[in-house]
């Protein structure tokens, strides 16, 4: 339920088109941001959805395309509303070099707090045709 919100925050936040909670293939494919959740608490409560997820991301790219710094740089230019659910630390874990493809690691907390029946609502208008045959 909030895997679809946190993938396009990091999509917005760290400027990569892909992201994805899929494992990790033996081609570690480049430019996508992988998603592992470690640890996610949920619950239920007064028809809210509230929890707290522990988990990093990981991505694969040309030293040139993820220089040192790059996590940060985005973070400091990200909007105020993306952050605000999110904590990051361990910046910057370089996990290791094959060539010239680096792998890049950054763990985060993501806390969230929202309406457990999204699709529940008022109806605040109706428009409907008729047709006389």
């Amino acid at each position: 339920m909030f895997e679809n919100i946190l993938a396009e925050k990091f999509k917005r936040i760290f400027d990569i088109a892909k992201v994805t909670y899929r494992k990790i293939s033996a081609s570690e494919e480049q430019s996508c941001l992988f998603i592992e959740v470690d640890e996610a608490k949920t619950r239920l409560k007064h028809g809210r959805f509230v929890g707290q997820v522990k988990g990093k991301i990981k991505v694969f790219a040309e030293l040139e395309k993820l220089p040192l710094g790059y996590f940060m740089q985005r973070l400091s230019k990200a909007s105020p509303d993306d952050l605000s659910d999110l904590y990051f630390y361990n910046f910057e874990e370089n996990a290791g070099t094959i060539d010239n493809v680096i792998e890049r690691t950054l763990r985060f907390i993501y806390l969230f707090n929202f309406q457990y029946d999204p699709d529940v609502g008022e109806i605040t208008s109706i428009t409907t045709t008729v047709t006389v045959g």
